[in-house]
């Protein structure tokens, strides 16, 4: 990322960054360092990993996203737009809307509000206090239509008339000679032919016979296969204990793996390695947790996945700081689990998906609950 925002000029006032998991804080300093102008800042299928990275942008006006979350705006921002989320399921288009915690939150800031059924919604304050070079003006103007002229269709003009001129013309007249012809005679000569004699020469056919050849049976013989045995089953069923342990110590069910979220969170593993990052931010029913480890460094998913837990504040759940992946690790109404892993030369990728999922908006209080040491 830091090259990449290295070649930018630091002219740059729009930016907008698509399918990327986890922005930091650290992120949006190093964005700030070499484009420090941005005004309008916009991201499609981003999560935070900060809730705060908007900090980093001193002279930010505008801010747009897709997440069913709220997150915390700096006081130079005029505007923010929510965007409805569209995910595919089965086939067929399904909107994500936001719901009404998340404009209840807004609206604590804003006194101003838009809001249409399948594009999203905006907060603002007053329209006349903004600037002529305002970002967030421009966001709102609306383009003038300019009439185009109608252009009638030509006119075809009817061809001209011509007339025929009819000239008289002269009989011909054909006069046809005869010439008169000498009778022929022509002379037959006959001649005396010998008589033909055919002598035929009588052969004698040998008697043929044919050799019937046996055909040896045919065996058909079918190959079985036997599956191939998971090389990481065993890490696998350690990451479930782990986090099943985990589950206890706030007072949270164990959970169940499901072979069939476990196959396609699998398949998923392998081809996000493969492929360098796969389709994108996953957009699916379930919850998900990611973890990544070098060649280098020793494997400790759940280590990653409870860094933060030492800042949640159990009394304020609903408005404080929660880590996505802790609290999806122990979320009370969550039943199953499935897991895929996949190492290659880059190092290890790890993926759980839960279901019911998580981090739902409102239920934070009855399924956060303090850990038993904490009682």
């Amino acid at each position: 990322m830091k090259i990449i925002v290295s070649m930018m000029p630091k002219t740059v006032e729009m930016l907008k960054l698509t399918r990327m998991d986890y922005l930091t804080k650290e992120v949006t300093e190093v964005i700030n360092q070499f484009m420090p102008n941005i005004k309008l800042f916009v991201t499609q299928n981003v999560s935070f990993k900060d809730l705060d990275c908007l900090s980093s942008f001193k002279h930010l006006q505008a801010f747009i996203y897709n997440q069913n979350y709220p997150i915390h705006i700096p006081g130079t921002v005029k505007l923010v737009g929510i965007c409805n989320h569209y995910i595919h399921n089965d086939g067929n288009l399904e909107i994500i809307t936001f719901n009404q915690e998340l404009i209840n939150t807004y609206s604590k800031r804003f006194s101003k509000r838009l809001s249409s059924e399948f594009r999203g919604c905006i907060f603002f304050n007053d329209i006349r206090q903004w600037s002529s070079s305002c970002i967030s003006k421009k966001i709102l103007k609306k383009r003038p239509i300019k009439k185009r002229p109608i252009r009638k269709p030509p006119t075809k003009k009817p061809p001209p008339k011509t007339t025929k001129k009819y000239t008289a013309r002269r009989p011909i007249t054909t006069t046809t000679k005869y010439k008169t012809r000498r009778p022929t005679t022509t002379f037959k000569r006959y001649t005396t032919r010998r008589p033909i004699t055919t002598t035929k020469k009588s052969t004698t056919i040998r008697p043929t016979t044919k050799k019937t050849a046996t055909k040896k049976p045919t065996t058909t013989t079918k190959k079985t296969t036997t599956p191939k045995p998971d090389k990481y089953a065993k890490l696998k069923s350690e990451i479930l204990e782990d986090i099943n342990k985990l589950r206890e110590k706030y007072r949270s069910p164990p959970l169940k793996v499901n072979t069939t979220i476990a196959k396609d969170t699998q398949t998923y593993a392998t081809e996000f390695a493969k492929t360098g990052g796969g389709d994108g931010e996953y957009n699916g029913p379930l919850g998900q947790v990611f973890y990544f480890a070098s060649p280098e460094e020793e494997i400790k998913p759940l280590g990653w996945w409870t860094r933060d837990s030492d800042r949640i504040d159990f009394e304020n759940i609903d408005d404080g700081f929660v880590d996505p992946e802790f609290s999806q690790l122990i979320w009370k109404s969550t039943k199953q689990i499935g897991c895929g892993a996949y190492k290659n030369e880059h190092g290890i990728f790890i993926f759980c998906r839960f279901y019911p999922k998580g981090n739902v908006p409102g239920q934070y209080k009855e399924n956060i609950l303090k850990p038993l040491d904490d009682q």
